[in-house]
């Protein structure tokens, strides 16, 4: 594949007791929208797609609606620091930053690294995700039943909130992302 403009990504879930911190490294496409940044961040925080999203910049917001519409070399700035909010409900919030812009080799998105497991669909938000420790229950990963067995077969017999794979997420992101962009179109999705 040709070189192409890539934009480096560091991202932290917020107002979590967790330690350590739930974080990743990313690259996207410099062509990449605010869907597509978001679609990108749920895979890597797994995020079901069952609620709305949101961007948050110094002085505009993004709304789902409008996401597609604007891309993110439009309105980020290296160094300065953004969010994503998620399930207006539960009030998950992702911190942003884009690191760099550089020439890429095509193969984005992909994780660089990052630690500890994401988030918990419905749990009650940031808060509240301390208190899930040792084995989760099929219903809280993402996604269905049978992926969960052979997430288990395959990577781990129990899932903790500090539990990160480098392999496993940029898996994740070769299918995620189109799969959750197929349920935000047209927007709004579930909520």
């Amino acid at each position: 594949m040709g070189d192409q403009q890539t934009f480096q990504f560091f991202a932290e879930l917020r107002d979590t007791e967790i330690e350590p911190k739930i974080w990743r490294r990313f690259q996207v496409d410099g062509h990449a929208t605010f869907a597509d940044l978001a679609y990108v961040v749920m895979t890597l925080f797994e995020m079901r797609g069952e609620h709305l999203f949101a961007f948050r910049l110094s002085e505009t917001e993004i709304d789902g609606s409008k996401a597609d519409q604007i891309h993110i070399d439009e309105m980020i700035e290296v160094r300065k620091p953004f969010t994503m909010l998620y399930d207006f409900g539960d009030s998950w919030e992702v911190q942003l930053w884009m690191e760099s812009k550089e020439t890429g080799d095509g193969t984005v998105p992909k994780v660089l690294n990052g630690e500890g497991y994401g988030i918990i669909e419905n749990c009650a938000g940031a808060p509240m995700l301390s208190r899930y420790t040792g084995a989760l229950p099929v219903d809280t990963f993402a996604f269905d039943e049978q992926q969960y067995k052979k997430f288990v077969r395959t990577y781990k017999k129990e899932l903790d909130l500090a539990w990160f794979d480098l392999d496993y997420m940029n898996a994740r992101l070769k299918e995620i992302p189109q799969i959750l962009r197929s349920q935000y179109h047209p927007y709004p999705c579930k909520e």
